[in-house]
């Protein structure tokens, strides 16, 4: 029994002796309450430790071949502890942090009747689709249908857009309509002349889009209130009550994804020339070159772009159609060779600035697309850029590191400046397209 104890209590000693001393030695250089192992450092932690009990049991045979039970455990109780405590460290040096503990909000003095808050500037793309006659005309269909207009309202709003909607006769019928029967066929023939087919999705879709986008352009909090009542699901019993500064934090990102998914759907931000500069063969190629030579591009995704863009790509010749029919499970071994002789059969000759160049902007470019900033920042975050570039190119690539309190104003304004950018570049009054091609 005796010798059970010495051996557990040299195991515990040993273990103890390796947390100590991880903790004098590294302890200092990391902040280990912000650690956030994940699975991967734990197996690392494992092998490490393991290796350190084999290595001490092994130096342990050597020097002491017949040892008392409390030595003999020594080096098992010291992997055992770098198993414990190597996985914080690790996960420190990888990166691995716990996101810090947002400070709860200060609780906001109850609003007056009729206090002003600050309303949303939506560009002008935005605005325009909303006062378009016929995003009105929908939105005065959806709204009598889901009982939001009553019926004594829609002659005059009709009376307003007859003028203004194409093939407006079925508008001025509506617009003279004074009680009695026949409303609803009216209101279906007026959207049938602007071409508006009604559903019950389309119509909520029609109806809640403009709601909240007279909400967030209102700076009257009784019109945000009224509009959150109407659209909010309804709260379920039992649910947990949020912190105050949960409920700050939900606001905001719903805030910032609304505004973000009306820029994306209705301002461009570019004209018609910046897409055909990128939809050209041989800017996608070279997009396609620089990013696979620098790992921004996975090995998964080089086939399906090369099949989209080999048939019209000028010069493409057996690489790349060996390129286009390749696995999608091809590593990158396999594919890179055939990636470069894909690039000599196209006189691919970008200096290695000039290929930076064509990565951030293909980025910019698909942040333009679909307003996903952090998503293309985080991509390119494992390029390792040697040259400097215009500062919206700089703003987008860093854009992960954004930070203060108008932090969502501060990533669409970093989209709104690369497609500025991209327009000045390559729009209709852009030169330096010709200059540099």
């Amino acid at each position: 029994m005796s010798g059970y104890l010495w051996s557990f209590a040299g195991c515990a000693t040993g273990a103890l002796v390796a947390v100590i001393l991880m903790c004098v030695l590294l302890g200092p250089f990391f902040d280990l309450e912000s650690a956030a192992p994940t699975r991967g450092d734990g197996w690392i932690g494992f092998a490490i430790g393991l290796a350190v009990a084999l290595g001490l049991t092994a130096v342990r045979i050597v020097v002491a071949p017949d040892p008392s039970p409390f030595v003999e455990k020594l080096g098992l109780g010291a992997g055992i502890g770098v198993m414990a405590g190597a996985p914080q460290f690790l996960a420190l040096a990888r990166g691995h942090r716990r996101a810090p503990e947002p400070e709860p909000a200060l609780a906001a003095p109850p609003r007056r009747p009729g206090e002003f808050v600050v309303p949303v500037t939506f560009s002008a793309g935005v605005r325009r689709h909303f006062a378009a006659p016929g995003a009105r005309a929908r939105y005065v269909i959806a709204a009598y249908r889901r009982g939001l207009i009553p019926p004594e309202s829609v002659p005059g709003l009709a009376a307003e857009l007859a003028p203004l909607v194409p093939d407006g006769a079925a508008w001025r019928e509506l617009s003279v309509w004074r009680g009695g029967h026949g409303l609803d066929d009216l209101v279906d023939r007026a959207a049938a002349a602007i071409g508006y087919e009604p559903t019950e999705e389309s119509d909520r879709a029609e109806v809640v889009e403009r709601l909240v986008y007279w909400a967030m352009c209102s700076s009257d909090p009784g019109v945000r209130a009224a509009v959150v009542t109407l659209l909010a699901p309804q709260t379920v019993p039992g649910s947990r009550t949020l912190p105050d500064w949960e409920v700050r934090d939900r606001i905001d990102r719903r805030r910032s994804a609304v505004i973000d998914g009306l820029e994306v759907r209705y301002d461009e931000g570019v004209g018609p020339a910046v897409h055909r500069h990128f939809a050209d063969p041989t800017v996608r190629a070279r997009e396609l070159i620089a990013a696979y030579r620098r790992e921004a591009l996975h090995s998964s995704f080089v086939p399906g772009l090369a099949a989209e863009i080999v048939a019209d790509l000028p010069g493409a010749g057996e690489a790349w159609t060996e390129l286009a029919m390749a696995s999608s499970s091809s590593v990158r071994a396999d594919l890179l060779p055939v990636l470069e002789r894909a690039a000599v059969e196209i006189g691919y000759e970008r200096t290695g600035e000039q290929a930076e160049r064509d990565l951030l902007e293909s980025a910019a470019y698909q942040l333009v697309l679909d307003g996903r900033t952090l998503d293309q920042s985080r991509r390119l975050e494992r390029v390792d850029f040697e040259f400097g570039h215009d500062g919206a190119l700089e703003a987008m690539r860093d854009a992960r590191y954004l930070a203060g309190d108008d932090y969502f104003g501060q990533l669409r304004s970093v989209r709104s400046d690369v497609a500025a950018y991209l327009e000045g570049r390559y729009g209709v009054s852009g030169v330096t397209r010709i200059l540099d091609s």
